[in-house]
Order: C-alpha cells, then sequence, then structure tokens
C-alpha cells in the first residue's frame, strides 16, 4: 500500500518509467513530499524538481503533498505545482502549532581569536557550560565538521560525561545502536552529531546545542539550522525543546536575524559548478538518452514545466549550448 523513497530515487524511477520495475508509479494515487523544501537544496533539489515534473506527466491524476516546516514562499510553489506540475488545484495549509514549545537561544563565543583551533575551542567551552548547568536533561550536539565533533566528544568524556559521536563513517548498524542507548540508557546523556540527525530523525533531546554558523568558510544555510533547532523537545518526553545556536560575537545580530527566518525556496537547476551548466546538463542528457529531448524546441518545452522556469530564470540558447556533454549533443530544430 505504501512505497517509501528518496527523492534521488523518485527522479530515477521517474526517467525510467517504460521499464516493468517503474510501472508502479502510474499506479500512485497520492505522492507525499516530506522535507519538500529539499528543493532549494544544493545537490538535491533539482532532482526532486525533475523527479516531480517527471511524475505527474506519467502519473497526471495522481495527487500531491508537500510538507515542510521551513518554507516562506508557500504561495509560489503552490501555484508552481497547479500551474505547472498538474492543473489541480492546490490548497495551502499553514498552522503554527507545535506540541512542544520550542525556544531558540543565541549564545556568542569569542572569534577574535587568531588561530582556527582556539576559536573551535571557544565553541566546545561553551557548550560543556551549558551541559553542566543541566545536568539531568539529554543533549544532542550538532558539529558541522568531523573534527570538532572529535574533540566534542573528548572534552565531554573527559568531564565524566558518557556520550557517542553519531556520524556517517559509522555503520548503519552503529547508528541505529547509538539511537537506541540514546532513546533507552539514561547514562547516555549526550550524543554528538553530524547532520546525520539533522533531519527527520526523532531522538529524546530535551535540548540541542549547534556548535556555530560556519561550516568551513561557507555559512551553513538556514534550512539546515532550523532541522537541527527543530530536533530538541519530544513529543510525550519533554514538556518544552530549548536549543542553543552558538554565533560569532562580532557579528552576532546578522546571524540571529539570519536564522530567524527559513530560505526562499529557489529552484537549484541552473545552478553552475565551474561555470558550467552541469546540474541542467546531467537532468538533459538522461531526458535524450529516454526519447523525451530530441531538439531545442523540446529542451525549452521541457523546461517551461521547472520550477526554475516558473521563478524567472531565464534558459537563453547559451545555457542549452553549454549542455554537451562528451559526443551527446542537443539537436537544432530543422
Amino acid at each position: 500500500n505504501i512505497i517509501i523513497m528518496t527523492s534521488e530515487m523518485l527522479s530515477h524511477r521517474s526517467r525510467s518509467n517504460t521499464s516493468e520495475q517503474s510501472q508502479f508509479l502510474k499506479d500512485v494515487g497520492t505522492l507525499v513530499i516530506d522535507e519538500s523544501h529539499l528543493l532549494t537544496v544544493k545537490g538535491r533539489g533539482d532532482h526532486l524538481e525533475v523527479g516531480l515534473m517527471k511524475f505527474t506527466q506519467i502519473n497526471p491524476k495522481a495527487r500531491l503533498v508537500l510538507l515542510s516546516a521551513t518554507m516562506p514562499n508557500v504561495e509560489e510553489i503552490a501555484e508552481w505545482v497547479s500551474y505547472s506540475l498538474n492543473q489541480k488545484e492546490t490548497f495551502v495549509l499553514r498552522s503554527d502549532y507545535r506540541p512542544v514549545p520550542l525556544t531558540t537561544h543565541y549564545e556568542t563565543y569569542d572569534d577574535s581569536l587568531k588561530r582556527y583551533d582556539l576559536i573551535e575551542q571557544e565553541k566546545i567551552n561553551k557548550a560543556l557550560d551549558i551541559i553542566d548547568w543541566y545536568k539531568d536533561d539529554k543533549f544532542l550536539v550538532f558539529s558541522h565538521t568531523k573534527r570538532t565533533g572529535e574533540l566534542m566528544k573528548k572534552e565531554l568524556m573527559s568531564s565524566g560525561i558518557e556520550c557517542q559521536f553519531h556520524n556517517a563513517d559509522l555503520e548503519s548498524a552503529e547508528r541505529a545502536k547509538v539511537e537506541d542507548r540514546f532513546k533507552n540508557d539514561p547514562k547516555l546523556r549526550v550524543i554528538v552529531a553530524t547532520s546525520t540527525l539533522a533531519w527527520g530523525l526523532n531522538m529524546p533531546a530535551r535540548r540541542v546545542i549547534i556548535l556555530g554558523v560556519h561550516r568551513g568558510v561557507d555559512e551553513v544555510e538556514s534550512h539546515d539550522i532550523l532541522q537541527m533547532i527543530g530536533r530538541s523537545g519530544r513529543l510525550g518526553i519533554d514538556p518544552m525543546g530549548d536549543a542553543y545556536v552558538l554565533v560569532p560575537e562580532s557579528n552576532s545580530q546578522t546571524f540571529r536575524h539570519k536564522y530567524s527566518q527559513p530560505n526562499r525556496i529557489e529552484s537549484q537547476l541552473l545552478e553552475k559548478f565551474g561555470n558550467k551548466h552541469k546540474i541542467l546538463a546531467f537532468h538533459l542528457v538522461s531526458e535524450i538518452h529516454h526519447g523525451e529531448v530530441e531538439t531545442t524546441d523540446d529542451v525549452h518545452d521541457w523546461y517551461k514545466r521547472s520550477l526554475a522556469y516558473f521563478q524567472n530564470k531565464a534558459l537563453d540558447q547559451t545555457a542549452v549550448d553549454e549542455t554537451r556533454c562528451g559526443r551527446i549533443y542537443v539537436c537544432q530544430q530543422n
């Protein structure tokens, strides 16, 4: 009755819709897209966008349900679904209700120090102070790098606090074991984690700490921070949740404003890598391979159903020409 898949698998199966293994897509009555703000995430959003374009082409009767807690331009996305994808009336249902009240705190750290390792230690010390203050509560501590995560774990263990480091290096069985212990063993008070625990998993953490707002030199996107914040306070376990975002003292107000609201959902289809339209090329070459695109007119017809087109991101002939890949080319009309 229910098939669960990633957005990448939806895109793949929809492209291969003529194969026997993908025929089930034509029988789907309702497609639910959880965490639909994924549309704006670099490296993943384009697969969801194109997957929805293709799915609604082969199954126009299916009902779409998009779920998200971090989508500010929700009306625009709803209009895209109705106008470009399936020509059905779309309803926007809003709710600010959260069964467990959540409070976000912004704690500053000294970023005037000249060395990277000293700044990371400042963040760790701030986190240790918060954890030590609430001795009876369980914590999730999010680190944006494995190195800082390991240092955080080492400092916690040195302080006599039992903890585990949840990251992509662990096998799935090991990660599941850590998650189960955190839920059932009161001695395991803290899990240090990378983004592996940020999206979708429900863990009984009364409080969350986010160790800074940079991943290398890049600022962490607001949807990632908001997902981490949302892990604090679990239904049926905690009366409320508290999240602590560690921000640099020199420009704390900038980050307070940035993370007080989610990013606008923007199509990633025309994003460039190395000054080339490699994302667009990947999807167009797939359409060529499956016989859906043969001419430049076909390219533009295909593109008109995209969120990128709906958001007035122009696809000019130069961009089409740049999608050449090896010896595969979009044929010129006539």
